[in-house]
């Protein structure tokens, strides 16, 4: 893909050499890190497996703070860590979002265009890999992980 579909600022196919590094260099309790990676893989390898059960996962990771304190960091090292260990079952896509990228004029415009972002543009996406991790980062100001359920 040539030009990345509106919102999307970044669409990378994972686990790669040049994004490990990040899940190290961000000092935070062993036992959250490890809480979160378990989390992803459950979701990422098991989530529709699990839809109809009474505690189903729901793929959604909101890491909250201050700016600067390694949230976008931690996400990104996430999804490296989880494609990690979801290789044997095929690659992960990290697709990156910027929320900023849909301010309208047009009444009603930004609606539709996060509509079509979310209704076709990442499933098409997350079409072409097992896995399919969505990060939405304000050009790095925040993390929020969606992990879409797996097929």
């Amino acid at each position: 893909m040539s030009a990345l579909p509106h919102g999307v600022s970044g669409v990378h196919a994972l686990p790669a050499d040049h994004h490990d590094g990040p899940w190290d260099s961000v000092l935070v309790d062993p036992a959250v890190k490890e809480r979160l990676l378990a989390t992803a893989v459950l979701v990422l390898r098991h989530g529709r497996r699990l839809a109809g059960s009474a505690l189903a996962p729901h793929g959604l990771v909101v890491l909250a703070g201050p700016p600067g304190t390694g949230k976008s960091t931690l996400a990104q090292g996430l999804a490296q860590a989880a494609a990690r260990t979801l290789a044997p079952h095929g690659a992960t896509t990290l697709v990156e979002v910027d929320p900023h990228a849909f301010p309208s004029e047009l009444l009603g415009e930004s609606q539709r265009q996060v509509s079509r972002l979310f209704g076709e543009t990442l499933p098409e996406l997350a079409a072409r890999r097992p896995h399919t991790v969505v990060l939405v980062d304000p050009r790095g100001r925040c993390g929020r992980l969606r992990l879409p359920q797996a097929p």
